[in-house]
């Protein structure tokens, strides 16, 4: 009879784990800035496999590669079996993701493209984590950093004007209709490009457009990036802007880390203590 009710129960248990809802959460996350997300989010320890430069947080650092963001290795990931695959909408290659879904794995696309998408994403993860209630709450923590930020942005003051690089030969910048350029709108600065995109730039015309500050963006931890433009581009000098060097491990990507971005920007332009904000 006691063997009986073990083979039964036994029976039980591959059935259940048998179900998708009982299965263990395997997960490939298709981005860096995914990874971290879905360890704010408390499923770090879930993620299988990863691209290059998840490196936040330090965790991150222990997970297989599974190629670069714009090159993943499909074979790869299948030998991973993860029961969940995280992608970019615009960014994750089209192929890839038909692939997966031939295969029958699931993959969740999120489009981060600005703060309210981000947080439109943070939600969609957290469905697919099942972790709804956090992923509200890191929102609802967000905002409210957020508001305490905004309310130190100088009223009836003419706007600081921002030309922000990403790469200095040739000069790549970054304009509208991106995540950084709403970053920089949050902080209370306006951004001095007024096309879309990431559009390549002469040194002529920045002397053109005449920016407060220049933020180059440390691509490759470069610390002395500021010195190399000042070298490269010594006749820029008579902008009399400032040129600071910035993280674009905490400005490009979009997790709940970029209030740590608009909240650095800010303490630039505004000369606010990180403090306060």
């Amino acid at each position: 009879m006691k063997k009986i009710i073990r083979i039964s129960c036994l029976s039980f248990l591959l059935i259940l784990i048998s179900f998708p809802c009982f299965a263990e959460m395997r997960i490939v996350s298709l981005a860096p800035s995914i990874t971290e997300l879905v360890f704010s989010l408390g499923k770090g320890k879930n993620i299988v496999g990863t691209t290059l430069y998840s490196n936040y947080p330090e965790e991150a650092l222990k997970i297989p590669s599974i190629g670069s963001y714009a090159k993943p290795n499909i074979e790869k990931i299948i030998s991973l079996r993860p029961t969940l695959v995280f992608a970019i909408k615009d960014g994750t290659p089209l192929v890839l993701v038909k692939k997966l879904q031939e295969l029958n794995i699931k993959v969740v696309a999120i489009n981060p493209i600005s703060v309210d998408e981000l947080k439109k994403a943070i939600l969609i993860l957290g469905k697919a984590l099942n972790t709804q209630e956090l992923a509200q709450k890191k929102i609802n923590e967000f905002n409210s950093a957020l508001k305490k930020i905004q309310a130190h942005i100088p009223k009836d003051t003419k706007k600081v004007r921002v030309l922000n690089v990403i790469q200095i030969a040739p000069f790549v910048t970054v304009g509208r209709n991106t995540f950084m350029n709403n970053i920089i709108e949050l902080a209370g600065a306006e951004n001095v490009i007024t096309a879309n995109g990431y559009p390549r730039i002469s040194p002529e015309k920045i002397l053109e457009l005449k920016p407060d500050f220049i933020f180059i963006q440390d691509m490759e931890n470069n610390y002395d990036m500021k010195e190399i433009f000042l070298k490269k581009y010594s006749y820029l000098s008579i902008l009399k802007a400032q040129i600071i060097t910035i993280n674009p491990n905490i400005y490009n990507r979009p997790t709940m880390r970029i209030i740590l971005a608009i909240a650095d920007l800010q303490m630039h332009i505004f000369k606010i203590p990180k403090s306060k904000s």
